[in-house]
């Protein structure tokens, strides 16, 4: 079986650890207050912990399921060699949050929705804390119920886009998103509660058929 090819991304990411090692390693260490010892370069990256070899650029991630460290991809690579290495003198943390579309150089295109998420971006603005513990994982619905003493049937649990399909309020498409006679921007919301429920309306849909003629 033949080796895997590296892809493009796989071949610009070595080169430019190559190049990040080439750079002033003890102003990034003042610049950012990185940890460090004589190998590597080590900060936290989006909830993980990487390493940087100080030699070659290698970037690093450890696996807790692998027990071993992984070769960071091309976007996290690049995504800290950029603010390590290239970012201008005065780079700091501004204190707030925004979209990653609102982000100076960013490709900007249209949408007939707008920014979908330039309401949300100043909810966790001061508020660390809160911004921690929202992107905890949180525990499944089923152990929840067994921890909070509640008695249940045992059945399967659907998840809301599918338990929306079983009621018959919509569909789920090959790209895996539920639909109702509209679109798919929609908002579901689940409920625990002791009794069992009625549908009383059934949404129906039109399927377009289309036929293509070729000659």
């Amino acid at each position: 079986m033949k080796p895997l090819r590296p892809s493009n991304y796989d071949i610009m990411r070595d080169r430019m650890e190559l190049e990040f090692a080439k750079y002033d390693q003890m102003e990034m260490i003042r610049k950012f207050s990185l940890r460090y010892d004589k190998d590597f370069l080590y900060l936290r990256f989006v909830g993980r912990n990487y390493r940087i070899n100080r030699t070659n650029g290698r970037t690093e991630w450890y696996s807790d399921a692998e027990k071993n460290f992984i070769h960071a991809g091309y976007n996290e690579s690049m995504t800290i060699f950029d603010v390590l290495a290239w970012s201008k003198p005065g780079c700091h943390l501004a204190g707030r949050f925004v979209p990653a579309a609102d982000l100076p150089g960013t490709t900007k295109s249209a949408s007939a929705a707008g920014n979908l998420f330039s309401r949300q971006s100043g909810i966790f603005a001061g508020r660390c804390e809160a911004l921690r513990e929202a992107c905890k994982p949180k525990c499944s619905l089923t152990p929840w119920f067994d921890e909070q003493c509640i008695r249940w049937d045992k059945k399967s649990i659907f998840g809301l886009r599918h338990a929306a399909f079983q009621a018959g309020l919509g569909i789920i498409r090959k790209n895996n998103f539920f639909y109702d006679e509209k679109s798919s921007w929609l908002e579901l919301e689940g409920f625990v509660i002791d009794r069992e429920c009625q549908l009383y309306q059934n949404q129906q849909f039109r399927i377009h058929i289309i036929y293509i003629i070729l000659s």
